[in-house]
């Protein structure tokens, strides 16, 4: 393969991508317009000062901030992945339970992803 085949066999691709990814994108776009943006109690202003906790059998992780955390399911045995789905509601200091929002689920599965790649230098895969 000559490389100015090789160079419009990438664009191509590239272009098929794209058109993909803007597809899903306009997909989530009429949804949210129907049904409204899911909204949680808690606005979206995540701090800088949080920890990761895992529990001893490995199955859940917990991400906590400002008192308030909120757990994700976890599995390693065939990988490291957290289940998308899984990060539901945010647990506060005064015991109440709020949702969480796709926004902060976004937030909270890639500092998570990211605590893992920096410091327990494995990747985690998110399932979704």
């Amino acid at each position: 393969m000559s490389d100015a085949d090789e160079l419009a066999l990438r664009q191509s691709l590239a272009e098929s991508c794209t058109a993909r990814m803007n597809k899903l994108r306009e997909a989530e776009q009429r949804q949210y317009a129907t049904t409204g943006f899911p909204q949680s109690a808690n606005p979206h202003r995540f701090g800088d000062d949080y920890q990761i906790e895992t529990e001893f059998r490995g199955e859940t992780i917990h991400y906590i901030e400002r008192g308030r955390r909120v757990s994700m399911d976890f599995f390693w045995t065939k990988g490291y992945l957290i289940v998308w789905d899984s990060v539901r509601e945010w647990q506060n200091p005064d015991g109440t339970r709020t949702p969480v929002s796709d926004e902060e689920r976004a937030e909270i599965v890639h500092r998570v992803v990211k605590y893992a790649r920096e410091v327990q230098h494995v990747v985690m895969l998110v399932e979704k």
